[in-house]
């Protein structure tokens, strides 16, 4: 039996890949300036396959890109604006993503914009490389 904290890996459904790849779009158009530009690249290996949501927005500080995957947190950017949430769809995204077996990160510059990478197994697990 495996630990609570690292469960076996499991196929992603497609219901759960199209919640979080909705979640990452979403953020990236509700969190974008106006005018901004939102985009998606894919790449598969043999191993891992990459998501990578990129915007043009608000961007992280540094105490942001450390808690923003936390249960209702809320960037410094946005707590004062009127864009509304509860800061739970990257967490949510995080768990869904980590149960398959992947990992959700990312890299950003305030004022520039952001970057969400989600890696999963590019197979899945106990399947023959083919």
């Amino acid at each position: 039996m495996c630990p609570a904290s690292n469960p076996p890996a499991r196929t992603p459904t497609r219901s759960a890949s199209v919640r979080v790849l909705d979640n990452l779009l979403s953020n990236a158009v509700k969190y974008n300036r106006p005018r901004g530009r939102v985009s998606v690249a894919t790449s598969v290996g043999d191993q891992w396959a990459l998501i990578a949501v990129q915007d043009s927005g608000v961007g992280l500080n540094e105490e942001d890109l450390g808690s923003v995957f936390q249960r209702y947190y809320r960037g410094a950017a946005v707590r004062d604006s009127t864009v509304t949430g509860n800061g739970l769809g990257l967490a949510i995204s995080r768990d869904i993503v980590r149960r398959h077996g992947g990992d959700i990160t990312v890299s950003s510059v305030l004022g520039v914009g952001s970057t969400f990478s989600v890696t999963l197994p590019a197979r899945r697990p106990g399947a023959a490389p083919s």
